[in-house]
Protein backbone atom coordinates (compact mmCIF):
# COMPACT_ATOMS: atom_id res chain seq x y z
CA UNK A 1 0.00 0.00 0.00
CA UNK A 2 2.70 2.31 0.79
CA UNK A 3 4.51 1.96 -2.39
CA UNK A 4 1.59 2.56 -4.18
CA UNK A 5 1.14 6.04 -2.13
CA UNK A 6 4.40 6.86 -3.21
CA UNK A 7 4.13 6.26 -6.75
CA UNK A 8 1.04 8.23 -6.80
CA UNK A 9 3.15 11.12 -5.06
CA UNK A 10 5.77 10.94 -7.39
CA UNK A 11 3.43 11.14 -10.85
CA UNK A 12 2.17 14.45 -8.57
CA UNK A 13 4.97 15.87 -8.32
CA UNK A 14 6.21 15.42 -11.58
CA UNK A 15 2.97 16.91 -13.00
CA UNK A 16 3.35 19.82 -11.06
CA UNK A 17 7.18 20.13 -12.11
CA UNK A 18 5.98 20.37 -16.21
CA UNK A 19 2.71 22.88 -15.16
CA UNK A 20 4.32 25.20 -12.91
CA UNK A 21 7.36 26.27 -15.14
CA UNK A 22 4.85 27.20 -18.36
CA UNK A 23 2.35 28.98 -16.58
CA UNK A 24 5.15 31.27 -15.05
CA UNK A 25 7.19 31.80 -18.89
CA UNK A 26 3.81 32.82 -20.24
CA UNK A 27 3.39 35.68 -17.57
CA UNK A 28 7.07 36.82 -17.69
CA UNK A 29 7.27 36.46 -21.75
CA UNK A 30 9.42 39.59 -23.14
CA UNK A 31 7.20 42.37 -24.54
CA UNK A 32 7.25 46.32 -25.11
CA UNK A 33 6.34 48.63 -22.49
CA UNK A 34 6.13 52.46 -22.36
CA UNK A 35 8.10 53.69 -19.27
CA UNK A 36 10.02 56.13 -17.49
CA UNK A 37 13.70 55.86 -17.00
CA UNK A 38 14.32 56.65 -13.12
CA UNK A 39 17.69 55.77 -13.26
CA UNK A 40 20.92 54.21 -14.75
CA UNK A 41 23.65 52.85 -13.60
CA UNK A 42 27.07 50.62 -14.30
CA UNK A 43 28.01 48.13 -12.24
CA UNK A 44 31.58 47.10 -11.85
CA UNK A 45 32.66 45.23 -14.45
CA UNK A 46 30.52 45.14 -17.47
CA UNK A 47 27.00 45.27 -15.90
CA UNK A 48 24.73 48.21 -17.03
CA UNK A 49 21.55 48.24 -15.33
CA UNK A 50 18.20 50.36 -15.38
CA UNK A 51 15.57 51.48 -13.28
CA UNK A 52 12.32 51.50 -15.10
CA UNK A 53 8.43 52.09 -14.50
CA UNK A 54 5.94 51.01 -16.70
CA UNK A 55 3.12 54.07 -17.56
CA UNK A 56 -0.04 52.43 -18.60
CA UNK A 57 -3.16 53.03 -16.96
CA UNK A 58 -2.75 50.02 -14.62
CA UNK A 59 0.89 49.10 -14.68
CA UNK A 60 2.50 45.45 -15.16
CA UNK A 61 5.51 47.39 -13.18
CA UNK A 62 6.81 49.80 -10.83
CA UNK A 63 10.32 50.79 -10.09
CA UNK A 64 12.43 47.37 -11.73
CA UNK A 65 15.74 47.23 -11.80
CA UNK A 66 16.43 45.59 -15.59
CA UNK A 67 19.87 44.52 -17.01
CA UNK A 68 21.14 46.09 -20.61
CA UNK A 69 21.58 44.20 -23.25
CA UNK A 70 25.65 43.56 -23.11
CA UNK A 71 25.75 44.13 -27.11
CA UNK A 72 24.30 47.09 -27.53
CA UNK A 73 24.68 48.46 -24.32
CA UNK A 74 25.89 52.23 -25.15
CA UNK A 75 23.29 52.87 -27.61
CA UNK A 76 21.26 51.33 -24.45
CA UNK A 77 22.58 53.81 -22.15
CA UNK A 78 22.32 56.79 -24.53
CA UNK A 79 18.73 56.73 -25.48
CA UNK A 80 18.12 55.97 -21.16
CA UNK A 81 20.30 59.20 -21.34
CA UNK A 82 18.21 61.25 -23.44
CA UNK A 83 14.97 60.34 -22.06
CA UNK A 84 16.17 61.04 -18.56
CA UNK A 85 17.62 64.19 -19.73
CA UNK A 86 14.42 65.31 -21.80
CA UNK A 87 11.69 64.29 -20.24
CA UNK A 88 10.65 61.59 -22.70
CA UNK A 89 9.04 58.12 -21.86
CA UNK A 90 10.82 54.93 -23.62
CA UNK A 91 9.25 51.95 -25.12
CA UNK A 92 11.19 48.82 -23.41
CA UNK A 93 11.39 45.73 -24.56
CA UNK A 94 11.90 43.71 -21.25
CA UNK A 95 12.45 40.18 -20.71
CA UNK A 96 9.33 40.05 -18.28
CA UNK A 97 7.44 42.59 -15.43
CA UNK A 98 9.54 41.51 -12.44
CA UNK A 99 13.31 42.76 -13.68
CA UNK A 100 15.29 40.91 -16.10
CA UNK A 101 16.67 41.99 -18.91
CA UNK A 102 15.98 44.95 -21.43
CA UNK A 103 17.29 44.37 -25.15
CA UNK A 104 15.48 47.06 -26.92
CA UNK A 105 14.69 50.90 -25.84
CA UNK A 106 13.52 53.71 -28.05
CA UNK A 107 12.41 57.12 -27.44
CA UNK A 108 8.74 57.88 -27.06
CA UNK A 109 7.68 61.33 -28.50
CA UNK A 110 4.37 61.78 -25.90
Amino acid sequence: MEMKALKIFMVVMIAIAFIVPMTVSDSQAAAWYTCWVNKIGQEPGTASNILLTETSPTPAFSSKWYQLDATNKAILQSIALTAMASGMKVGAYCSGTNGGTCTGLYLYDQ
